[in-house]
């Protein structure tokens, strides 16, 4: 203690003396007065007439859970469901689903965000700045955002050279999770770099029962815990940004890989013996899920007097797998020869594309119009069938037109169009025939239920738009009015799944003659 003791006096001693030999070279400067008249997030609502929220670094990190959706919570009108597995889906005002968007730096989040039990693949750790639309948002970002938008940007880069970096350490006690997340970044002169690597592991669930109820029959929870809802997480992201003038380009690359068991004994026929207690809380057993989300956009932005022009592309290819010990209804059905117990594959493939111009037309008078294309195709595999292989391709157009009469009036209104198509393939099930064969049912009965899925060739056509006012009196006082219209496209497992999905514990049925649905 007192070799401590002496060192640090010896260090602060010489600190003092090092300040005292400076301090006749320091030159005092007096700033003037500099006053903050509103923030940020009142600007932004002060030029939108639906409600928005901006939550930036500093209330992220406050309320940090290591789950974004369950972050967001903090704001009102906004819900996490949790799904039991580490996975959560975000509810604005009581919608999700397909209704409700994520848009990543330009691009909209897209996966199998149709399943209950599929959550938001993106690393929390790697989240600056969130901006939340409550509310219709159908005008400028298409299907999927008559609930809502989140819509998750970076911050802007270092203004100086420099090298920055930090290091989280992350746990909880109610599963045991152990986590860390790193990130350096560079900034020289036009150009910043980030890379970010994140990593978590954690064990099965504790919950405040040691019973549950499953088809009528009661399954122990040994040790008050979830047998095999154990799971881990490892992502990586790179993000460029270029800045020299009125130009802008940020390029961004991330992966997201997700591994997370399911509670066998709420998986199929009830069964005491599968949640028996193995003595490791940690290990990932069947039945589990695999998740793989790549992701790679670039933005270029041009400011050019008074127009701005902007131009988002980007690529995502989502894997998600289903394994499940081998099982089948049929005594004809043999497990594959490779990978005998997957049971469900999805491969997903987006491409997009945005190109928008804004600026100003006249005194008090501003523009902004645009044109957005996707195309997704899906392919399947497993031993079971749940959803049909499917293209899906929707493009979009609009325009919007703003008035301001001073700081105190906004005006606001646009319309938009919409094209999609939905195409996806037909589906036999031999194994069923067979049964059916068997089991003496006549020709048409067989016949009526050979396909599984039948071919579906949709094209939908829909127009939204939305009109507001923003009216300021007093800097503590704004009313807003907005009347919209949106919609959304029929997504292809509401159009033509037809199977027993586990994870949600029902068998889901489309039905290929839906229409937009309307909001």
């Amino acid at each position: 203690m007192i070799r401590i003791g002496l060192i640090s006096g010896m260090f602060l001693l010489c600190c003092l003396s090092m300040l005292s030999q400076q301090a006749d070279s320091l030159k005092i400067e007096s700033l003037e007065e500099v006053i903050i008249q509103q923030s940020v997030r009142h600007t932004i609502n002060r030029n939108a007439s639906i409600h928005l929220d901006l939550l930036e670094t500093t209330f992220l990190q406050d309320n940090f859970t290591g789950n974004l959706i369950q972050t967001l919570e903090q704001v009102p009108g906004i819900r996490s469901m949790d799904i039991g597995m580490g996975a959560s889906k975000p509810m604005i005002r009581g919608m999700a689903f397909n209704r409700v968007s994520v848009v990543e730096n330009g691009i909209k989040q897209e996966g199998q965000q149709w399943g209950v039990d599929h959550g938001l693949e993106m690393d929390p750790f790697d989240v600056e700045k969130v901006i939340i639309h409550k509310g219709p948002a159908s005008l400028f970002y298409g299907s999927d955002a008559m609930g809502g938008v989140i819509e998750i940007q970076k911050n802007p880069s270092p203004s100086g050279n420099q090298l920055s970096g930090e290091v989280w350490f992350f746990g909880k006690s109610v599963n045991e999770t152990l986590g860390i997340s790193a990130m350096m970044g560079i900034k020289k002169n036009v150009w910043y770099s980030q890379i970010r690597f994140s990593e978590q592991y954690f064990g099965d669930y504790r919950v405040p029962v040691d019973t549950v109820v499953y088809l009528t029959q009661h399954l122990p929870l040994y040790g008050r815990k979830l047998k095999n809802t154990a799971g881990m997480e490892r992502n990586i992201s790179f993000y460029s940004e270029y800045k020299k003038g009125s130009y802008l380009n940020r390029f961004y690359i991330s992966n997201v890989y997700q591994k997370t068991g399911f509670f066998p004994g709420a998986h199929g026929i009830p069964d005491v013996d599968r949640v028996q207690d193995d003595g490791d809380s940690r290990n990932i057993e069947l039945p589990y899920s695999k998740v793989n989300h790549f992701k790679i956009s670039d933005s270029w932005k041009y400011i050019r007097d008074n127009w701005i022009g902007l131009l988002d592309i980007g690529y995502q290819y989502n894997l998600r797998e289903e394994w499940s010990q081998f099982h089948t209804h049929y005594g004809t059905q043999q497990p594959p020869v490779k990978n005998p117990d997957k049971e469900l594959q999805f491969s997903l493939h987006t491409f997009s594309g945005l190109a928008k111009v804004k600026g100003e037309l006249m005194d008090n008078w501003g523009y902004a119009m645009g044109l957005d294309m996707q195309f997704q195709r899906n392919t399947t595999g497993g031993y079971s069938f749940l959803l049909p292989e499917y293209e899906r391709f929707t493009s979009g157009a609009f325009i919007y037109i703003t008035y301001r009469s001073d700081n105190t009036f906004f005006l606001n209104g646009g319309i938009r169009y919409d094209y999609g198509e939905v195409r996806t393939k037909a589906y036999e099930d031999p194994y069923l025939v067979t049964y059916l064969m068997e089991k003496g049912y006549d020709d048409t009965f067989i016949e009526e239920y050979r396909w599984r899925s039948y071919p579906v060739n949709r094209s939908f056509g829909n127009v939204s738009g939305s009109f507001g006012i923003n009216w300021t009196p007093l800097k503590e006082h704004m009313f807003k009015l907005n009347i919209g219209r949106s919609f959304r496209l029929p997504g292809a497992n509401e159009l033509a799944s037809n199977g027993v999905h586990h994870s949600a514990f029902r068998h889901e049925q489309g039905d290929a003659s839906l229409s937009s649905e309307q909001g």
